[in-house]
Order: C-alpha cells, then sequence, then structure tokens
C-alpha cells in the first residue's frame, strides 16, 4: 500500500523531512495547493510554547536510546567516538556534516520512534492509488510507526542497530517517519535533530557507556510517547 502513495512534493507541499528525497507518481489526480493562512498572536505563542515543551520531552527520551542502543553495540560507540575525535569543534555546521553520529541518530529514531504511532485525520475523500481503496473524509488515521520502521520489505534486518545504512538510504521516503511528514510535519523537526546531534557528540567523545548486565529497559504506560522509565549504564572517562 504504502509503495502507491504520491509524495508530498506531489501534493504541493514544502516537507524539511529527511524522508523528502524522492518522489511518487501521480495517479492522474490533480495536485492540491500549499494550504496558506495567518497566525493570531495567541496562536503564535501557544507554538512556541509547544515547540520548547513537546521537544525537551521526546528529545530526551531519543537520547537515552541512543545511548543505550551504543552501550549494547560496542563497536558502533568505538566507530562514532573515532568519528567524534577527528571533529575539532562541535558546531551546528560540523555536526551535520558527520555521517555516522547521523546514522546513530536516524538509527535510534528508526527503532525507537518517540511516539510508537502517529495520528491524522482525514480532511477529504482520498483515494491511495491503484490499491482501490477510498479513505472517506472524516476518518481518523492510524499509522504505527514501530510496525511500519521494522518491516522486512523496507529494511533488511529490521531488528538489527546499524547506523551505517543510513550513509547510502534507499527506503521508501514513507517507510521513516519519526517526524511525520508533510503539512503536519513535526515543527522541532530540526531543533530536535540538533539537540541530539550536540549532545551526543560531548557525552560519548567524553565518557564511554557500558550497560548495566541484567537491566531491561522499561515504559511508563498509558502515554502516547516511548518514555524510558530509566537507563542503567556504567561510564568511564575516556584518555
Amino acid at each position: 500500500m504504502i509503495d502507491s502513495e504520491k509524495s508530498d512534493k506531489d501534493l504541493g507541499y514544502d516537507s524539511i523531512s529527511d524522508a523528502e528525497q524522492e518522489e511518487d507518481k501521480i495517479y492522474g489526480e490533480k495536485p492540491v495547493a500549499k494550504p496558506s493562512g495567518t497566525l493570531s498572536s495567541d496562536e503564535m505563542v501557544a507554538q512556541a510554547i509547544l515547540f520548547y515543551i513537546a521537544g525537551y520531552d521526546t528529545t530526551s527520551a531519543a537520547i537515552t536510546h541512543a545511548l543505550y542502543f551504543l552501550s549494547q553495540n560496542k563497536d558502533c560507540q568505538q566507530k562514532l567516538c573515532e568519528e567524534l575525535r577527528s571533529c575539532d569543534e562541535f558546531t551546528y555546521e560540523k555536526l551535520s556534516q558527520l555521517k555516522y553520529l547521523n546514522g546513530v541518530i536516524h538509527e535510534t529514531l528508526r527503532l525507537r520512534p518517540s511516539f510508537a504511532r502517529l495520528f491524522r485525520a482525514c480532511v477529504q475523500d482520498y483515494k491511495l492509488g491503484n490499491t482501490g481503496i477510498t479513505i472517506p473524509a472524516g476518518t481518523a488515521v492510524n499509522i504505527n510507526l514501530y510496525t511500519l520502521h521494522r518491516d522486512p520489505k523496507y529494511w533488511p534486518n529490521p531488528d538489527k542497530f546499524d547506523p551505517e545504512r543510513w550513509f547510502e538510504p534507499k527506503h521508501h521516503p514513507y517507510a521513516y517517519l519519526p517526524f511525520g511528514a508533510g503539512p503536519r510535519l513535526c515543527i522541532g523537526q530540526r531543533f530536535a535533530i540538533n539537540e541530539m546531534q550536540m549532545c551526543l557528540a560531548k557525552m560519548v567523545r567524553k565518557f564511554d557507556f557500558t550497560m548495566v548486565p541484567g537491566f531491561q529497559i522499561e515504559y511508563f504506560r498509558g502515554q502516547p510517547a516511548m518514555s524510558p522509565k530509566e537507563l542503567q549504564c556504567h561510564l568511564k572517562l575516556r584518555a
């Protein structure tokens, strides 16, 4: 079903998602114009507050998951440390060019997205490409990101933590949606990625992380975010 979908560009949206790297085919439908409008002062304040509050909790969970995977995969942690040592200073521009660091971040968000599910509402009748399925307007759409991100159809060895798969990604653009896509793309995507880059770079460059034997990660129940209760690992100062 996902292979029959149109991309954001086909629908007239300008997405900054990493998933937006290729265009799907248009199945005889006229692209929809990009929505436009204005925000009131209260709406702008509300968006700014959401930007920070929603961003910090989900980002802290993502950093916790990254350290969890790096503690389990010491070879990956060593490769990341070597790359970080080759960087003379941690700036936005230089961190964004570190392939292994960004591979670790994307692989973490693939295996443990901040939200296990993505909720959307269909605003108009929508035909799913050539599948013969039409979603009626007003339908609540629930996308299971945890399952999608581990689908072997799009991800070889889907349960393996493999940052290098992101060096030359070949997955379908809608097979990876940790921040959503389209006009409802997470407003804090770039901010969250930048936070993760800086925090992981400084921590992994300075400390070696080793998982406490027998530790099993657990999550808070009854909330949509995948927030770990704790992370137990040993820290050793690097030489």
